[in-house]
């Protein structure tokens, strides 16, 4: 079986996926590297703000992360970055690109859907579950806020997972961006087989990610400070 055939969710990957937790708010993150340091990336909605104090689940607990929170320079970019104090994952190569992603192709997101989460753990952490869908389009119209969208059905508890794929010319698994929310439609609601005028939002199955570009902006930006 060729390299390009295998899926992509490989150590590499699977390693540097965190439980994360800021006040109330659940979600996942994972981390790259940059300069020798070590980031941990998520969604913005899950640390709205800078003063949030950031935690990941290890040894059956909530281990509170140090360090500085850093945002892409367009607010509405769904995205946050911790530059953490220390490393907290292996740092097994995996590109943060776009590149080599085609139209159709299967895409993986890791993550923690409803609290959800595999054992044996990885270093006390526990490891995410795996989901995937098809590439549906990309949306770069505006440079500043690149969307990634996918057939595939996400869960609260996805916010922050990173969407990876296997490069089919290449061989090699990268991330291409960050989940950040899925699509709803309002439903009409029944009550006794009669249609009401009554709605409640349902999931769509299209699930939207930003761009890992936007997480890169952010990183370089922190490095500068």
């Amino acid at each position: 079986m060729a390299a390009s055939q295998y899926p992509p969710v490989t150590s590499n990957a699977l390693t540097r996926v965190f439980f994360v937790k800021t006040n109330n708010v659940f979600g996942t993150g994972f981390t790259l590297e940059r300069n020798s340091r070590q980031f941990l990336v998520t969604a913005r909605h899950v640390i709205p703000s800078a003063r949030d104090s950031v935690a990941i689940h290890q040894h059956g607990t909530w281990q509170s992360m140090g360090g500085e929170v850093f945002y892409p320079k367009n607010p509405a970019v769904d995205i946050a970055v911790l530059r953490l104090d220390k490393h907290i994952s292996l740092t097994l190569e995996l590109e943060p690109s776009m590149d080599g992603m085609v139209l159709g192709q299967d895409l993986y997101f890791l993550g923690f859907p409803l609290g959800m989460y595999m054992e044996p753990m990885w270093n006390g952490c526990p490891l995410p579950l795996i989901k995937h869908g098809v590439l549906s389009a990309i949306d770069s119209s505006d440079k500043s806020r690149v969307l990634i969208y996918l057939d595939a059905f996400g869960n609260l508890g996805f916010s922050g997972s990173p969407v990876i794929f296997r490069d089919l010319k290449s061989g090699e698994t990268k991330v291409a961006g960050i989940v950040t929310a899925f699509r709803t439609e309002e439903s009409k609601v029944q009550v006794g087989g009669a249609v009401t005028n009554w709605t409640v939002p349902a999931n769509s199955g299209i699930l939207i990610a930003a761009s890992v570009l936007h997480a890169i902006e952010a990183i370089e930006a922190a490095n500068t400070i």
